[in-house]
């Protein structure tokens, strides 16, 4: 895949994660700073996601036993949501299936 394909690819990713988030009723309002005109940047997806770590009773890293999110960050105090990769995905299917 090129950069263009790539970049194409990025862009309706983004738009699925900014329809899921209205469609959920996610408020764009920041819980931290209560800004809204900075935005959101969200990180894309795929081909990296970012995830939760496990830990076992002793506080040690379970390797390979993470919860994959999606990710988006206020563009003014740097707050980040995560929101469970399972749900969006989920929606996806939905939505692709109707």
């Amino acid at each position: 895949m090129d950069d263009l394909e790539q970049a194409d690819q990025d862009d309706k990713i983004l738009a699925d994660v900014a329809t899921f988030m209205h469609d959920k009723g996610v408020t764009l309002k920041c819980s931290m700073c209560d800004q809204t005109e900075a935005g959101w940047a969200v990180y894309a997806p795929y081909p990296y996601t970012p995830t939760i770590p496990f830990g076992n009773k002793k506080g040690t890293l379970v390797i390979g036993d993470v919860v994959p999110t999606l990710s988006a960050r206020c563009r003014n105090c740097g707050f980040i949501r995560m929101f469970d990769m399972e749900v969006f995905e989920e929606w996806r299917a939905n939505r692709d299936a109707a």
